[in-house]
């Protein structure tokens, strides 16, 4: 089967990349497996990485002064622990955080060594 990291789609006047679920991985391995706070910005970095390739493929670049993840419309995070929601919360950057939806869902992740795993829908048209 084939895995993609992210899909651009065209949706009435908007173009959308979303981006599937995206952890504190380098390559094969997980990283910051003790750190709540490493594993956040990892992850970030990586969504950030996906979210500007989108935007080069598809002509949305973003100033340097921006972020690839300015136009996030929507935040999902997936936590394996409750008692971390809030320091998630806090340590997302904004472009995440104070997506217009943002839902949080205690789940198992993909390896039990990590702690989040976040997917995102952006707004390349709007950002």
């Amino acid at each position: 089967p084939c895995f993609a990291r992210a899909r651009l789609i065209d949706l009435h006047d908007r173009q959308l990349l979303i981006i599937g679920g995206t952890a504190s991985v380098r390559g094969e391995d997980s990283v910051y497996t003790d750190s709540l706070e490493g594993q956040i910005l990892e992850t970030s970095l990586n969504l950030a990485s996906v979210a500007r390739e989108g935007r080069r493929l598809s002509g949305h670049t973003v100033p340097a002064d921006r972020s690839p993840l300015d136009g996030t419309i929507a935040t999902r995070i997936y936590h394996r622990n409750t008692s971390h929601l809030s320091t998630i919360k806090s340590l997302l950057p904004p472009s995440l955080s104070e997506a217009p939806e943002l839902e949080c869902i205690h789940a198992d992740i993909c390896r039990p060594e990590l702690l989040v795993e976040i997917e995102l829908v952006v707004d390349l048209s709007g950002a």
